[in-house]
């Protein structure tokens, strides 16, 4: 799982983050497909992205389309995997 987050810091010296954008490697396996739904439903997640070689990420994207949040959920193919995990 890749993280990149933007931080800026508050009078106190505290970081605050203000997005993350998290990508979920092995999505469609028996560890990615829970992983990826507590993700969604967490609010500190802005964008959530999904990568797996095997093709059955498409249906772990429907079972994410029926949580009401505002987290931005993407499938990657095989070949843009590398471009997301450089941030």
């Amino acid at each position: 799982m890749a993280v990149v987050t933007p931080r800026v810091r508050t009078r106190r010296g505290m970081p605050v983050v203000q997005a993350k954008r998290v990508a979920v490697l092995g999505a469609a396996g028996g560890i990615g497909q829970p992983l990826s739904l507590l993700l969604k439903m967490n609010k500190c997640v802005t964008e959530l992205a999904l990568f797996d070689v095997a093709p059955v990420v498409r249906g772990v994207m429907a079972d994410l389309s029926h949580c009401n949040t505002p987290v931005q959920a993407r499938p990657l193919l095989r070949g843009s995997a590398p471009a997301t995990l450089h941030g």
